[in-house]
């Protein structure tokens, strides 16, 4: 709960306070009308003032963690003043007023006790209420700065696993550029083309987490024209990808680490072609991924195990939870990635 919103039920307790005190008088002692209501307006008015102190008092103090012994010393010292305050000022002011009405300063004299046990209870109510007050505030206050710090650890997180990103398909591109520069220049400035598109989406994107599927189709389209290109008809990719799921948001850098896999662990070490496939749709339910890839014949080499899928998968957990299913597998002579990323209930 906001202060300001303590401060407006301090306000409808005050009036709820003084309407019990108008009617209780008026019901107790048989004296006129007029009297009880400027004895009312008076006395709580000025207790409306110093609640005012002690709410500003209480609201910018610098109080301990939890309530202390001292702390709880302070506050009923500050109840005890204010009652004297409220009472010494209150009598003398009404006694200002009806100094030549006797039947007033008799009921004045007879309702003095029960006066001061009221501004006590008064006091101790209100300021036990801004105190809890105060501190629901601070719980409130220290709950979003936890939350706020969860939020910052994990982008930076992402951040850091982004930073991991294999930078080889920069130098390999480049070595290819150089090469084909001489030997066929247009081939190269395709090269050239696609590679500072790729470094554009790269950079413009760093800040987001999560972009839509679109954009990461697109970049891996633009990765996997560029090693077309470096490996000519050795490599041979297919893709289909429903309407709906090109809007769905997914971790940035989704599929270039995967497709990174098939070129380093399939391409690279095959003379033969290698054919990769991605089938993506989306459904209410979610988001479903397929990509499959040709192994070459006779490697040993572990496609599943680089550091690139496990990276994937951390930053899945840090987007989605346990909202999702990630699997990396050698299968019927395919090496098989598939995702699930379901809707969250």
């Amino acid at each position: 709960m906001k202060f300001n919103q303590t401060f407006i039920i301090a306000i409808g307790i005050w009036a709820a306070l003084m309407a019990a005190h108008f009617f209780a008088v008026l019901f107790f002692f048989e004296d006129p009308v007029f009297p009880i209501v400027i004895d009312t307006l008076v006395f709580y008015i000025l207790f409306g003032v110093l609640s005012i102190g002690c709410f500003n008092f209480i609201r910018y103090v610098n109080l301990p963690e939890k309530p202390a012994l001292s702390t709880l010393f302070n506050l009923l010292a500050a109840v005890v003043v204010c009652t004297l305050v409220w009472y010494l000022f209150g009598n003398t002011i009404l006694k200002i007023i009806y100094s030549n009405d006797q039947g007033y300063l008799d009921f004045n004299k007879a309702f003095q006790y029960a006066r001061g046990l009221e501004g006590l209870v008064l006091f101790t109510i209100m300021v036990t209420l801004f105190l809890v007050m105060r501190y629901q505030e601070r719980i409130g206050l220290a709950q979003v700065e936890e939350a706020n710090l969860k939020t910052l650890v994990s982008e930076s997180r992402i951040q850091a696993l982004n930073s991991q990103i294999n930078p080889h398909f920069l130098f390999n591109s480049l070595n290819s550029i150089s090469a084909q520069t001489l030997l066929n220049p247009e081939k190269a400035r395709e090269m050239l083309s696609g590679l500072s598109d790729y470094l554009r989406y790269t950079i413009e994107s760093k800040d987001q987490a999560l972009v839509p599927f679109q954009k990461e189709l697109e970049n891996a389209l633009r990765y996997m024209e560029i090693e077309g290109i470096r490996f000519g008809k050795r490599l041979v990719f297919n893709f289909e990808v429903s309407q709906g799921s090109k809007s769905f948001k997914v971790p940035r850098m989704l599929l270039q680490p995967l497709m990174e896999n098939i070129i380093k662990h399939a391409v690279e070490n095959s003379t033969q072609q290698i054919g990769a496939q991605l089938k993506v749709s989306a459904v209410e339910q979610g988001f479903t991924m397929l990509l499959e890839n040709d192994l070459p014949e006779g490697s040993s080499e572990n496609q599943g195990s680089g550091i690139g899928l496990k990276n994937i998968e951390e930053r899945l957990a840090l987007s989605f939870g346990q909202n999702f299913s990630f699997n990396a597998d050698e299968l019927d002579g395919k090496f098989k990635v598939f995702l699930n990323i379901r809707a969250a209930s």
